[in-house]
C-alpha cells in the first residue's frame, strides 16, 4: 500500500485539518489557552510514543515500531519550528512564517511517509497508532496557532492605523493579548528602586557625602527641557538639543579632521579652555548649524558638502612663501598632505592586488601574522591562537583579531591606537619601522605580488603598464622621469631573475612575474601610494 494511503497518514491529515478548522473558529483568548494545552499534550504523547518505540514494554513484538525512519528524524525540526513560532522568540514575522510553513510541511511528511512498521500484529499497535496521530496532530496545531497569531496581529495593526477614540483603545487591548517577542532593552528602574547618588568627598569613592535629590545639568549650560523626563532618554535629547551647539561642533570637527588631517579645532579631544581655539570659528559654527538643521544629523550629507568644496579640491603644492607663512596649513591655503590611516595602508594594497575580500562581513575575526607569534595565556586556560591561512586573511583590517597585549602589529606600526583608551585622533609619525613593515610584512608582500601580476596582465608595452600602475596608485600624470626610473628597475630585475631563476621560484613566481613584483613593491611603497595629496 502507498504510504500516502496508509491508515496512519490518512488519519493524521484528517486530524490536522479538523484542528485547523477548530482553531480558525476560536477567539483570541481561547487560542492562547489552546496553545499551552496543545504543546504540553504533544510532548507528553510523543514521549509515550518514543518510549513504546524504543522499549516495546520489554516484549519482543510489543510495539508497532517505526524503526526511526523519516518520522523520528523530523521530530527535531518540528520542535524547533514549534518553539520559534509558538513562543514567538524570532522577532521577524517573515522568518517565523517560513519556520511555521516548515513545521506544517514536517507534519505532512510524517503523514505521507510514516515509516515501515516491523509488526502490526501486536496488541499495542492501536495505542502506538493513536499516540502518533495525536502527538503529530497537536504539533501541527501548535505551529498553525503561531501563524494565526501573526495573521491576527497584522489585521489588528492595519485596523489600528485607521481607527481612533474608543475603537482604537479596544484594538490596543486586543493587541496586548497577543504574546510579543521579549527583547532585552535598557529600561529605567522605578523611582523607588533607583540607587541613591552621593557627592563623593574629595572624589573618594568610599567617602560619600550629601545625597543628590534628582539628576541635574550644569547651570552654566542651556536649561534642561521641562517637558523631558530626568532619565537617559531626556539627557540624550538635552545633549542633542538645538540649543546645544557643542555636540554638532564636535561632530563636524571630527569629520573635518578625517578629511583634512587636522580639525578646525586641532585638539579634537578637548574643546574646553585647555584646548586650541578654532582656526575658522565662523566656518565651524556654519557647519554645525547646517549639520543640525539642514542635514538632519546625517554625516553623509556633511561629508559630501566638504569633499565637493573648493578647499578640499585644492592641490597640496604650495610656494615657499606660503609654506613659510603657514607651515601647518591652518589657513587652508592648500590641500593637506595626509598619510593614509593604518587600516587604509593595508586595505589599499590588497585592493590594488585584487585580493581584498569585501564579501566576508560576518563570522569570527581573522588572525593576522605576528612577528613573534602569539603568546598563550597560561593562567586562563585559553586555547592557542592560530594565524588565519585561508582567504579570510585578506578581509578588511577592521575584522582583524586584537589582543590587548599583542595588538595588530602592522596597524600599530602605522600609529593605530592600542585600544587601551579612547582616542579621538591619531598622532601621525614617520619611522623606519613603517618602511620595514611595508617591504617585509607577509600580507603586504602577497599584495605586492598580486599587484605585480595585475600589471603584467595589463594591455600595452612596458611603459604603458608602468603608467597604468602609477594611475592605480593615484598619480595619473606621473612625470616621465619617474616612469623611466621604474622602467630601469624593471630591466634590472629582469636581468637579475633571468640570471638566477631560483630566486623567483623561492617566491613562488616566474622570473617575469618576479620582475614585475619588484615594480609593484616600488610603487606601493612610494609617497604617492602612502599619502593623499
Amino acid at each position: 500500500m502507498s504510504p500516502l494511503l496508509a491508515p496512519g497518514g490518512a488519519w493524521l491529515l484528517v486530524a490536522v485539518a479538523v484542528l485547523l478548522y477548530a482553531l480558525a473558529a476560536l477567539p483570541l483568548p481561547a487560542l492562547r489557552r489552546f496553545s499551552t494545552v496543545s504543546l504540553l499534550g504533544a510532548f507528553v504523547l510523543h514521549g509515550l510514543l518514543l518510549w513504546i518505540d524504543i522499549s516495546g514494554f520489554g516484549l519482543p513484538d510489543a510495539g508497532a515500531r517505526l524503526g526511526f525512519g523519516p518520522v523520528s528524524s523530523i521530530t527535531v525540526w518540528l520542535v524547533i519550528a514549534v518553539y520559534a513560532v509558538e513562543s514567538r522568540m524570532v522577532p521577524m514575522p517573515a522568518v517565523r512564517q517560513w519556520l511555521g510553513l516548515a513545521g506544517v510541511l514536517a507534519v505532512l511528511v510524517a503523514a505521507v511517509f510514516p515509516g515501515e512498521p516491523r509488526t502490526l500484529s501486536s496488541p499495542w499497535a492501536p495505542l502506538h497508532f493513536a499516540l502518533g496521530v495525536g502527538s503529530y496532530g497537536l504539533f501541527g496545531a501548535a505551529v498553525l496557532h503561531g501563524l494565526m497569531l501573526d495573521a491576527a496581529e497584522r489585521r489588528l495593526r492595519q485596523a489600528l492605523a485607521g481607527a481612533s477614540g474608543a475603537e482604537a483603545e479596544k484594538l490596543r487591548k486586543q493587541l496586548q493579548e497577543i504574546p510579543t517577542v521579549r527583547l532585552p532593552v535598557l529600561q529605567e528602574l522605578p523611582a523607588a528602586q533607583r540607587r541613591k547618588t552621593h557627592v563623593l568627598e574629595r572624589g573618594a569613592w568610599n567617602n560619600p557625602g550629601q545625597a543628590i535629590a534628582e539628576p541635574f545639568t550644569p547651570a552654566t549650560l542651556h536649561a534642561y527641557p521641562k517637558d523631558q523626563p530626568r532619565d537617559r532618554l531626556g539627557f540624550g535629547r538635552w545633549i542633542a538639543s538645538s540649543e546645544n551647539p557643542l555636540t554638532a561642533r564636535v561632530a563636524v570637527n571630527y569629520l573635518w579632521q578625517e578629511l583634512f588631517g587636522t580639525g578646525l579645532v586641532a585638539t579634537s579631544e578637548d574643546f574646553g579652555t585647555m584646548g586650541e581655539k578654532p582656526s575658522h570659528p565662523e566656518l565651524l559654527d556654519t557647519l554645525a548649524h547646517r549639520f543640525m538643521h539642514e542635514w538632519g544629523w546625517r554625516p553623509k550629507r556633511a561629508i559630501r558638502e566638504m569633499v565637493l568644496s573648493a578647499t578640499y579640491r585644492q592641490t597640496s603644492r604650495a610656494s615657499d612663501e606660503l609654506r613659510e607663512r603657514d607651515p601647518k596649513n591652518r589657513l587652508l591655503g592648500r590641500a593637506a598632505r595626509k598619510r593614509l590611516g593604518a587600516e587604509m595602508v593595508r586595505d589599499q594594497s590588497l585592493a590594488l592586488a585584487g585580493l581584498l575580500n569585501t564579501a566576508a562581513t560576518e563570522g569570527p575575526p581573522f588572525v593576522p601574522p605576528s612577528p613573534g607569534g602569539y603568546l598563550r595565556n597560561a593562567f586562563s586556560g585559553a586555547s592557542e591562537v592560530k594565524v588565519t591561512t585561508d582567504e579570510g586573511r585578506f578581509r578588511r583590517s577592521v575584522y582583524g583579531f586584537w589582543k590587548r597585549l599583542e595588538p595588530f602589529a602592522v596597524l600599530t606600526i602605522f600609529d593605530a591606537s592600542d585600544r587601551d583608551a579612547c582616542a579621538t585622533r591619531r598622532i601621525t609619525t614617520n619611522s623606519p619601522l613603517q618602511a620595514l613593515a611595508t617591504l617585509n610584512e607577509e600580507i603586504l608582500v602577497e599584495a605586492q605580488k598580486g599587484f605585480g601580476r595585475r600589471l603584467l596582465g595589463a594591455a600595452g608595452d612596458d611603459a604603458a603598464r608602468v603608467r597604468a600602475g602609477f594611475a592605480l596608485i593615484g598619480d595619473a600624470d606621473a612625470p616621465e622621469a619617474s616612469v623611466r626610473a621604474v622602467l630601469a628597475l624593471l630591466a634590472h630585475s629582469r636581468e637579475a631573475y633571468g640570471a638566477d631563476p631560483g630566486l623567483a621560484r623561492k617566491a613562488g613566481l616566474t622570473p617575469e612575474e618576479a620582475a614585475w613584483w619588484q615594480v609593484a613593491t616600488a610603487l606601493l611603497n612610494s609617497d604617492t601610494a602612502l599619502n593623499r595629496d
